[in-house]
């Protein structure tokens, strides 16, 4: 695809539907290496993940740096309000954007008030040519303002697909229909999936472009029976035990060629450590972190109960741990009270126990990992969270050392293991050689188009019958 299929700059303003797979960032490449400005163009998205990926491919494309200047929506407008910290109105507090309590809300409307009262007109004409913002489907309603705001001055264009907006758990986003096109109008769609062209699966990809999805998008059933040959069904029966381990076999089986996504039920956090446990895989993991965050806001080294809440949460990072098993006889062995020599794991336990500390407990945390008998299938959140529990001091609590290290991860660059799990909203911008579902049942129309469209090779879906229906939300 060495000439872009669509021209993205042809209008002063246009949005683009761009169905998964279909060469969304290979066209805004593509269309960035073929012009040229003496200012570059603001390419935004919406999360780190989605930046770094753009930027990686903006620099496998020879693309010069001073092309392009790519950044997430929110730390544009944290750096433009940062820049001028009177005419944003906000506190010192809000300006200071700390971890968990960072104020986005508010940062989004003094950004759109600074951009609409047009006192920046002159520094943004003068410092970028145009804006393409990516993965516009994800917009919430001040960020499309603040685009909205940008396009006042810059010719603008933007990209997205309404099929793959799952992120409105966090507030509305923007309706194509009622606020994308009214304000860009519409360029021509991508039609051709180059994800699965590339893959030498053609059949797949237009199958999932021409079958499945104008079916989801009617909120219509996806019938199996007539899928190409790379998809396989896996039927579900017996007891939900049973249904389980079908799926876990499903997922634990070696394909042929490449990496694999596992794709669990969202909400199911137990049920996707499970799954990552049980298949040998690794957990994509959100941003948040809401049990790490918990666990340092929680544990105190040295407590009557310290060794107990380690192991315990220590148990959701690796297989091979029986927590009150482990706990009951490393106590036992402190106390004399066993004749049996302790295994390997209860020496690493012994050990915190006769001089509790936080790094001791960050000790514990790697010697386990390390241990013959486990498996580590949250590897980030072990490094993390044992680079926490080290960094304590009397000056520092564990608190405040879970939050550096979370938000230094957030902005480092991360590879992908060869088998992983986790949900759409965490695979989606994703793509592995397969793909397996296991409980497409749960999933609404959205979501279960974002899962279907992971695997460029292969398909294995987990189902009790071979028609899917879109759940309803």
């Amino acid at each position: 695809m060495s000439e872009p299929e669509v021209d993205l700059f042809a209008q002063r303003l246009g949005s683009l539907k761009a169905p998964a797979g279909c060469g969304k960032t290979q066209l805004i490449t593509s269309t960035l290496k073929q012009w040229s400005s003496v200012k570059p163009a603001l390419v935004l998205t919406h999360t780190n993940a989605g930046r770094a990926a753009l930027e990686q491919r903006i620099r496998n494309a020879g693309i010069p740096s001073e092309r392009a200047r790519v950044a997430t929506l929110d730390s544009w407008a944290i750096r433009l309000v940062q820049s001028f910290p009177a005419r944003s109105g906000l506190s010192d507090s809000v300006l200071s954007v700390r971890g968990s309590g960072a104020n986005y809300a508010a940062i989004r409307r003094a950004a759109v008030k600074m951009l609409t009262a047009g006192h920046l007109d002159d520094i943004i004409d003068a410092t970028y040519s145009r804006v393409v913002v990516d993965e516009y489907q994800d917009c919430s309603l001040p960020q499309h303002a603040m685009v909205e705001a940008l396009a006042e001055r810059l010719p603008t264009a933007v990209l997205g697909d309404p099929l793959q907006g799952i992120f409105s758990f966090s507030g509305p986003v923007v309706s194509w229909r009622d606020n994308v096109q009214p304000s860009f109008p519409a360029l021509p769609t991508l039609s051709k999936p180059w994800r699965w062209i590339r893959a030498e699966c053609p059949d797949l990809g237009y199958w999932l472009l021409n079958v499945v999805r104008p079916a989801l998008l009617r909120r219509e059933s996806v019938d199996l029976s007539n899928a190409p040959r790379e998809v396989t069904w896996v039927p579900l029966e017996g007891t939900d035990t049973e249904k389980s381990e079908a799926r876990l076999a499903a997922a634990r089986k070696k394909y042929a060629t490449g990496s694999t996504l596992i794709i669990g039920d969202g909400p199911d956090k137990k049920g996707q450590w499970k799954a990552a446990a049980r298949c040998r895989a690794q957990m994509v993991e959100a941003l948040d972190m809401k049990d790490f965050m918990a666990f340092c806001s929680s544990f105190r080294a040295g407590s009557d109960g310290c060794l107990d809440e380690a192991v315990d949460y220590f148990s959701n990072l690796m297989s091979g741990l029986s927590p009150q098993s482990l706990v009951t006889r490393t106590r036992s062995h402190l106390s004399g009270r066993t004749r049996t020599a302790a295994t390997p794991l209860e020496e690493i336990a012994l050990e915190y126990l006769r001089n509790p500390s936080p790094a001791a407990a960050g000790s514990m945390l790697e010697a386990m990992a390390k241990a013959e008998d486990t498996y580590v299938f949250r590897p980030d959140i072990v490094r993390l969270c044992a680079k926490a529990l080290k960094s304590v001091t009397d000056d520092v609590s564990l608190t405040a050392a879970g939050v550096k290290e979370r938000e230094r991860y957030r902005h480092a660059p991360r590879t992908m293991p060869r088998r992983a799990v986790g949900s759409t909203l965490l695979l989606k911008g994703l793509e592995a050689e397969n793909a397996v579902i296991l409980e497409p049942e749960k999933m609404d129309a959205r979501n279960l188009y974002v899962a279907l469209t992971r695997g460029s090779k292969r398909l294995i879906i987990c189902s009790t019958t071979s028609v899917l229906e879109p759940h309803l939300v």
